[in-house]
């Protein structure tokens, strides 16, 4: 080692004499040692270090200028080609040293060098705000995994003993309506599809579009390392518009008009245990409840068959809450190697029992599978497919007597697959270290509904989260 590096590391208080080692995988590959190279310089520079390289009997010295940092630090991933060893001493007390492990040769294996740059930074941190260094290294299966999509429940738990909040929008739009795949007009509806209470007269209300707005807060806590809980309540308002024709039957339209109802959405709590983790896989499972916290007598104003605008019961379908509690099972499985993340979730909603008005909705399954991709540790995007199935509603409520599909419990539920993309967003690149934002969208790509029932066209979701 030279001797001004031997003079530096003298020089440094005895109490900080505890070295910062990251051991990453390592490999053969084609890229030349000097990729290896560059990337030490530019980890080790943002602590102001001088790094020595050694391959073999061959040693370097770099003292890089900030200029050539910011160019280095664009180095996302490498691989390493021969057997070669780096470290790394600091003129920082706080971090003494940095070093990257020993290529033995492991064939077909990628050294994720994004996620080496992530540990390094996030020990730097560590070191620099406690005032001290942590002992010895991380294991890799303590490493945070990338954020999962947005739409996913249950992908992570936070650290122990700190609570975070995180507020949320989803917003979605329905419009015409499906009998199974194929999509039927309006005419059609009130010429073949009978009333509920009563099969000899034909519905005469269709509802051609909804909007949905929900607004959520949920606040997590990590009881434990693989433990945490979840507590949420939100708010939804929902807008229809529907079109009436002329009693007692025929095609004839009288008008169209609009309804909003609006109210508190039922609470839901879950807890979250992780039951398998290593460097490259996690496994967690959680359980919850909702309590009927939702009213699902709501009221709305809408123009009837007899040309007179009446107040009746709001369907199924617009009411804020279901009146039951419900069973939440959900199932998560995440993996990550370097910059590259994936995995599949399930999450169940069963009612328990009946409402007090005397029905429940049908069982609901929620299927994901999601890849991902950081561009940086910071920035993720990822690709979502979710397959969705739920049966029809079981009894009826006799007050939701309106001549309308949606006043059927028979057409609801059905199979649905829809495809979304989304972000997620660190807020420290934007000054924010304790926030995380997020946004997902997407559109169905298949629909088989129990109908005539309004289908879905488009759902958008975006949240932020904050570290208290």
């Amino acid at each position: 080692m030279p001797s001004t590096l031997s003079r530096r590391w003298r020089e440094l208080p005895a109490e900080c004499a505890r070295p910062l080692t990251v051991w990453p995988q390592l490999s053969k590959s084609l890229l030349p040692l000097s990729a290896i190279l560059a990337f030490a310089e530019a980890v080790c520079l943002k602590q102001h270090v001088c790094v020595t390289v050694l391959q073999q009997h061959w040693e370097k010295q770099f003292s890089p200028s900030l200029s050539q940092a910011k160019s280095l630090g664009r180095f996302r991933s490498a691989l390493c080609q021969t057997r070669y060893k780096v470290s790394a001493y600091c003129t920082d007390p706080r971090v003494v040293e940095f070093r990257v492990g020993d290529a033995m040769g492991f064939p077909g294996k990628v050294l994720p060098f994004l996620g080496l740059l992530f540990s390094a930074t996030a020990l730097a941190q560590e070191a620099g705000g406690s005032g001290g260094v942590p002992d010895g290294s991380p294991s890799p299966a303590t490493q945070k995994a990338p954020p999962a999509p947005l739409g996913v429940f249950g992908s992570d738990i936070g650290a122990v003993g700190k609570f975070s909040v995180a507020f949320s929008g989803v917003f979605t739009g329905l419009a015409n309506s499906r009998i199974g795949t194929k999509i039927v007009s309006p005419k059609y509806i009130v010429s073949t599809t009978p009333w509920f209470f009563d099969p000899r007269k034909p519905v005469r209300l269709v509802p051609s579009s909804v909007f949905a707005t929900i607004q959520t807060i949920s606040f997590s806590y990590g009881v434990a390392e693989n433990f945490g809980i979840v507590l949420a309540a939100g708010a939804v308002e929902k807008r229809v518009a529907a079109l009436t024709y002329a009693a007692p039957s025929g095609t004839r339209f009288l008008g169209q008009s609009y309804a909003t109802v609006a109210g508190v959405t039922d609470l839901e709590a879950a807890a979250v245990l992780r039951i398998y983790r290593d460097e490259v896989h996690r496994v967690l499972i959680s359980l919850g409840l909702t309590f009927p916290t939702g009213s699902n007598e709501s009221q709305f104003r809408l123009l009837l068959s007899d040309g007179a605008y009446g107040t009746v019961r709001a369907f199924y379908s617009m009411q804020p809450g279901t009146g039951t509690y419900d069973f939440l099972p959900g199932f998560t499985y995440g993996g990550v190697i370097g910059p590259y993340s994936w995995g599949i979730a399930y999450r169940g909603r069963w009612p328990l029992a009946p409402n007090p008005e005397g029905y429940r909705y049908g069982d609901l399954h929620d299927f994901h599978g999601w890849i991902g991709y950081s561009w940086i540790p910071e920035f993720t995007t990822t690709l979502r497919v979710t397959g969705t199935t739920r049966g029809p509603i079981r009894g009826f409520d006799p007050k939701i007597d309106g001549k309308s599909q949606s006043a059927n419990p028979f057409f609801y539920g059905g199979q649905r697959v829809e495809l979304y993309g989304g972000a997620t967003i660190a807020g420290s690149l934007l000054g924010l270290d304790r926030a995380t934002f997020a946004i997902e969208a997407g559109v169905p790509i298949y629909q088989n509904l129990n109908g005539p029932q309004l289908f879905r066209n488009w759902q958008a979701i975006v949240a932020v989260r904050i570290s208290l």
